[in-house]
């Protein structure tokens, strides 16, 4: 679900909250892809309480000393947010995202995306690459999030949803986003399809803020389980048959 141009009165304080958590992580910004990833692309955290801000998490994919290395980096790269120092118009920006967003979430989701709700403001800098590779957000490790919100800071995108991509009719679509926008990831596109990006040529130097909403819970049958919610649809690799081809292309750009 994409928004289209945000208000100034919602974008601004938020693109202030990016550039907030850029300044206080300087120089402790950790690879996009886990501590290992050398492409260039960082990110971080600003936290908006102390028990979100004392969790701790790492790649999924990283076990014994990657994941400990992860997990230190991981937490170099986030911040706690005081009060005083938030942009001014901050949460009354949240307030009016999230009252804009909610009726266009299916009905299951609404309840999360209010301002109480958010647990960590991520920026994302591309820093030159153009294209993130298809993903999954992973619930109980760096991708957390019942319902995730980008921001478009920066640059313009085409922002690509692929279903399971062994599936004999999975599908490919993209929508494109600019400077301003705003997308959201909930049900079956947050929990069911892997998620790229494909910066415009022009703005290779793309930025985002990931707003995510809410915590999976690690128990099955539970509200917003992240086995019911996402981890069921997604076998492991040794179980699953080669690729499908594509059932639309991406943008050439």
């Amino acid at each position: 679900m994409c928004t289209g141009a945000l208000p100034k009165e919602i974008f601004a304080p938020l693109a202030e909250l990016h550039a907030l958590i850029g300044r206080r992580l300087e120089g402790a910004l950790t690879g996009w892809g886990g501590v290992e990833d050398i492409s260039g692309r960082r990110r971080g955290y600003g936290y908006f309480s102390q028990a979100h801000y004392s969790r701790q998490h790492t790649m999924r994919e990283y076990v014994g000393e990657a994941a400990e290395s992860d997990r230190v980096a991981n937490r170099r790269a986030s911040v706690l947010l005081a009060e005083e120092e938030l942009p001014p118009n901050t949460h009354a920006a949240l307030q009016s995202l999230t009252e804009l967003l909610s009726p266009l979430l299916p009905a299951r989701y609404r309840d999360v995306v209010k301002p109480e709700m958010l647990v960590a403001a991520q920026p994302n800098l591309h820093n030159g690459r153009r294209y993130l590779r298809p993903h999954l957000d992973e619930p109980l490790h760096d991708g957390f999030g019942v319902v995730i919100v980008t921001i478009g800071i920066r640059g313009r995108s085409s922002i690509l949803l692929r279903s399971r991509p062994w599936e004999t009719d999975a599908l490919e679509r993209w929508f494109p986003l600019s400077s301003g926008e705003a997308y959201a990831l909930s049900g079956d596109a947050r929990n069911v399809c892997l998620h790229g990006v494909l910066a415009d040529n022009e703005s290779e130097h793309r930025e985002s803020l990931n707003l995510r909403f809410g915590l999976h819970a690690t128990e099955r049958n539970g509200r917003f389980s992240a086995w019911d919610e996402i981890e069921k649809h997604w076998p492991s690799a040794e179980a699953v048959p080669a690729p499908c081809e594509r059932a639309e292309p991406a943008p050439e750009s």
